[in-house]
């Protein structure tokens, strides 16, 4: 395989190739909370949401609106009242909610992607927002558990979602009084907002694609979602901890991915204060980028699969595709001051493909 060097201070990137498949509404990302709710349960607080545009750099703007205002912690109270507001107990999806639900956004027209061509699936289809959960078992620390559901929205376009419609999840985050202990497990005590919460282990979605699906079946596997950020740390310095991230196979059974769909990985890596010791065993304080960690840190490369939606019988990316920047020596050597350099190299890894790097 063909390789290229170069000498560099910045830290690596990788270049994915994207398709001009763009969906005519664009892509949300999930609404996030501006603040924790005021309230446990029963839809007795409302909460200010905000979301992004996630193709407004590829495709232009997305058509909705990024804030919005709803009642939040709709699990039912176990009380005489059960919902506030004037809402009452429903069932959706087989969860007991306060409701009714606002209608769901018209989604007709950002399911299907915008092409010259007949209307192509989203690589992974497009899903709904999870749930809100159904009751937790218990009521501090992060102790209990939930389960949460979501809904494949592109399904009624003939595009199939990959992926789980359910997943378990922690609830009640607030910390527990004494005599129990704060937060469960390796939980810590956070401020998000204007309170304090215990810290989640749940793990986060891998990103939504906006690549369509194509016929095309690389040798080297089907397509990948990128991988998900693994939760929160159970440490805070010295690269003491590891995470796991997990990823999602986009492409249809007919085009299987090749490889894993969970690692590990170091987290907290930053470089520790006084009185703890800078770093854990193994590690010790140097410089990545412009970044004081504990490292050296390990390698995570993960090879991309070629992709062309308007492929033949050979599968090119126009400009082939390369691995991620791997540095040598992997360690800077100095700490300060820009004294230091490291040589960067990457791999034509579609050359095996007979697809050519540029």
């Amino acid at each position: 395989m063909s390789t290229t060097t170069e000498m560099t201070t910045m830290s690596p990137t990788t270049t994915i190739p994207r398709s001009n498949c763009c969906p005519t509404g664009g892509f949300w990302s999930e609404w996030v909370a501006d603040a924790p709710c005021a309230t446990s349960c029963g839809s007795c607080s409302q909460q200010i949401y905000r979301r992004k545009c996630l193709t407004e750099a590829d495709c232009g703007s997305c058509r909705g609106e990024s804030t919005k205002t709803d009642y939040c912690n709709r699990v039912p109270c176990q009380t005489a009242t059960p919902c506030c507001n004037n809402l009452t107990t429903t069932t959706i999806n087989s969860l007991s909610l306060c409701g009714p639900l606002e209608d769901a956004e018209d989604v007709s027209d950002s399911v299907p992607c915008s092409t010259t061509s007949p209307a192509c699936c989203v690589l992974g289809g497009v899903w709904s927002e999870w749930s809100s959960g159904d009751s937790c078992n218990d009521t501090c620390g992060n102790c209990g558990t939930t389960t949460l559901s979501r809904i494949c929205l592109s399904d009624d376009y003939g595009c199939s979602c990959s992926g789980n419609p359910t997943k378990p999840s922690e609830c009640a985050p607030a910390p527990c009084p004494f005599p129990r202990n704060t937060c469960c497990g390796t939980r810590t005590k956070v401020i998000v907002g204007k309170s304090f919460q215990c810290s989640s282990a749940d793990d986060s979605d891998a990103p939504p694609s906006n690549l369509c699906e194509t016929s095309c079946c690389p040798s080297t596997g089907g397509y990948w979602s990128e991988w998900s950020t693994g939760g929160s740390c159970p440490t805070t310095c010295g690269s003491c901890s590891t995470v796991t991230q997990k990823r999602v196979c986009l492409s249809p059974t007919s085009c299987p991915c090749q490889g894993v769909a969970s690692r590990s990985v170091n987290c907290g890596i930053g470089v520790c204060y006084f009185p703890d010791d800078s770093c854990c065993t193994g590690y010790k304080a140097t410089v990545s980028g412009n970044q004081h960690i504990c490292g050296p840190q390990p390698n995570y490369t993960t090879p991309y699969a070629p992709y062309d939606p308007t492929c033949s019988n050979t599968c090119c990316a126009e400009t082939g595709i390369w691995s991620e920047w791997t540095l040598s020596p992997s360690q800077c050597r100095d700490y300060c001051g820009s004294c230091g350099n490291q040589t960067k190299t990457r791999t034509c890894t579609s050359e095996a493909d007979g697809c050519p790097c540029q």
